[in-house]
């Protein structure tokens, strides 16, 4: 067996129990879910004008601080579920691995969110967008079918990055991207 980096898999990686190996996708997609409700909160809260009285200079990082709030404990609670079944590396490079996850998949959604607009053009892409990760993300099975793909998914970057180095750093600048990208002023505020 060896990684996608090239690397071999050494004698303490041996010892994970391969019976367990999809824990860890199967997480990372329940807080990739938590993310997608806690965006739905945020859109449905927006179009009932909750927010008209926050001043105009904290609407634009907002709704980003608002999923990151809503999916942090999601990201705890898959972090202590890896820990109790033995898939765990060590704290604090899965806190590290999880809290980029978070921040990563609120910018995600946050851009997905100025993109929709609407609830219900934003819930008609969350079966899609779990399927694609569960197909092309490395939850059950490892494919290269759809590189460009793949590389838009953060649970990719997240469940690539627990035993590669060079991908933990690919997923730093993802998830600065993706927070740059979510951020900018080109698309329309609905606040």
């Amino acid at each position: 067996f060896a990684y996608l980096d090239g690397s071999t898999i050494n004698n303490a990686d041996e010892k994970m129990n391969y019976m367990t190996a999809p824990l860890r996708g199967l997480l990372s997609l329940l807080v990739l879910l938590s993310a997608m409700a806690v965006t739905m909160f945020y859109i449905q809260d927006d179009e009932e004008k909750l927010y008209v009285w926050m001043p105009i200079r904290h609407r634009q990082l907002f709704p980003w601080l608002y999923i990151v709030t809503g999916t942090l404990p999601t990201g705890f609670a898959a972090c202590i579920a890896l820990r109790l079944s033995g898939t765990f590396t060590s704290w604090g490079k899965e806190l590290l691995l999880m809290f980029l996850y978070v921040i990563s998949i609120a910018g995600f959604y946050n851009l997905l969110r100025r993109i929709c607009r609407k609830k219900w053009n934003f819930g008609a892409v969350i079966p899609i967008i779990l399927l694609v990760s569960l197909v092309l993300c490395p939850v059950f099975l490892t494919t290269r079918r759809f590189p460009v793909v793949q590389y838009l998914l953060p649970a990719y970057y997240y469940l690539n990055s627990v035993y590669s180095t060079p991908m933990m750093f690919r997923f730093c600048i993802y998830g600065a991207v993706l927070f740059s990208l979510s951020n900018l002023k080109i698309f329309p505020q609905s606040v």
